[in-house]
């Protein structure tokens, strides 16, 4: 390829992008095509847009400059009906950016100023909301270790990007009819926050749901469902019981950052619901425009079982109304510690810690017949009966 660095590296994503989608399954013929430099799907309706740089010097301006770049690009062809999409990608040689996992990275992006201009100004509109509808980053790291080689931030990530906090801190707390509820958020508390598996280690990812297994973490009820969840939070808000870090009452907000480390203001709710006949003291974060951040049961407010309870004294038994606190840690010596693996999950029926196997390509490893891998060991860190057995310097 000819060209500049970041004319080659450009023109290197744009075939593995091409690439990748042509090979999406159902895909149609002469669904996608390039158009003045831009990448249009007209099968998911997408237009991308690359903006790419390779020189660290003077990062910060190359930075914006060349997203500024790939976002007057847009202009350049009718996008009716298309949802547009910047691609930043980054070389090897650009360490800033180009060599870091993707926390590093979001504070990178929110932080970024050149002399005065903010990427996160040029990605707000002026409505308020991101110019695009998604994000993607490309790097070292995200290229050797993450599927599909780029980090994806949703438009629910980039509005919490741009987001503009108020300078005066506001007085009215928002209640429960202001409650939103935004896809990674949500997540969080329910699921976890994704692995990213460019960052081998512990990954404080949050997860709540009954069964999430997450080291450390408080669960709701097995009985509960995400709407449940979601009614008890409401219950509490519309309390008003606000609390500052130590637990004292106050009405004022704290100054506090997003997922995406946008300045925002944010209110702690502390109080009892009760749905199904099942009530429960709850630790809740939400922002002032109702924006929902986490939520999990209090360990001060309620009857916690753990594993000692359940599994060693056997003085508590699970039911689906129980509240469960995992087990702070998994064992400190695994036969499974040399694996490569995603997170650890403690499996509070059973009194054992699951690790899901990773593949080669970064995904879930799976089985000839189609099943997860998942090594399975005991509260010592053994091998239990039946576990597939890791084998060093191999794929599972």
């Amino acid at each position: 390829m000819k060209g500049k660095g970041a004319e080659r590296l450009a023109a290197r994503q744009a075939l593995s992008l091409l690439a990748g989608l042509a090979q999406e399954g159902g895909r149609a013929p002469n669904t996608l095509r390039v158009d003045k430099g831009l990448l249009v799907d007209t099968q998911a309706k997408l237009v991308y847009s690359i903006a790419s740089v390779t020189n660290p010097e003077d990062r910060d301006k190359r930075v914006y400059d060349a997203a500024d770049k790939a976002l007057q690009a847009f202009a350049g062809i009718d996008t009716t009906g298309l949802a547009k999409v910047l691609v930043l990608d980054f070389g090897d040689s650009f360490p800033a950016y180009g060599q870091v996992q993707r926390k590093v990275l979001v504070d990178q992006l929110a932080l970024h100023d050149a002399g005065g201009q903010r990427l996160v100004d040029l990605l707000r509109g002026a409505n308020g909301e991101p110019v695009v509808a998604e994000l993607m980053v490309a790097n070292k790291l995200t290229r050797e270790n993450v599927p599909g080689g780029r980090y994806v931030f949703s438009t629910d990530d980039l509005r919490a990007l741009v987001h503009q906090r108020p300078a005066t801190a506001p007085t009215r707390k928002p209640t429960g009819k202001d409650l939103v509820y935004t896809t990674p958020n949500l997540e969080h508390m329910l699921q976890g926050d994704p692995y990213d598996p460019a960052s081998p280690g512990k990954q404080n990812r949050g997860g709540h749901s009954a069964g999430m297994g997450a080291p450390g973490k408080t669960e709701f009820p097995k009985a509960w469902t995400a709407d449940d969840i979601k009614a008890a939070i409401q219950q509490v808000v519309d309390q008003g019981k606000t609390f500052d870090k130590d637990g004292n009452p106050t009405d004022s907000p704290r100054s506090d950052r997003n997922h995406m480390n946008a300045q925002v203001w944010s209110w702690r709710f502390v109080g009892q619901a009760t749905v199904k006949g099942i009530t429960v003291g709850l630790d809740l974060y939400v922002y002032q425009d109702g924006v929902f951040r986490n939520g999990y049961p209090d360990i001060r407010g309620n009857k916690i079982l753990d594993r000692d309870k359940v599994h060693v004294d056997k003085s508590e038994t699970l039911d689906d109304q129980a509240i469960f606190k995992n087990p702070d840690a998994p064992p400190t010596e695994s036969q499974v510690a040399d694996a490569r693996t995603f997170p650890p999950r403690y499996e509070r029926d059973s009194d054992t810690w699951e690790y899901p196997a990773v593949g080669q390509d970064g995904r879930p490893a799976v089985d000839q017949s189609g099943k997860p891998v998942v090594y399975t060991t005991d509260n010592a860190g053994a091998l239990v009966p039946g576990s597939p057995v890791p084998v060093l310097g191999c794929w599972p």
